[in-house]
């Protein structure tokens, strides 16, 4: 087993929600499945590319 240099961990889902609860429905409607070119160029930009 990986040791980490905290002793509480988060391991699941579950865990993660009962400590900050659910996402509200603002942040879940910026959420995207893919990166259109938008967000591509600002990486590149970010990176010197």
């Amino acid at each position: 087993m990986e040791e980490f240099p905290f002793q509480d961990t988060v391991e699941t889902e579950e865990e993660l929600r009962a400590l900050i609860g659910m996402a509200s429905e603002l942040v879940r409607n910026k959420t995207i499945s893919c990166l259109d070119d938008h967000c591509k160029n600002s990486w590149d930009d970010r990176r010197g590319s």
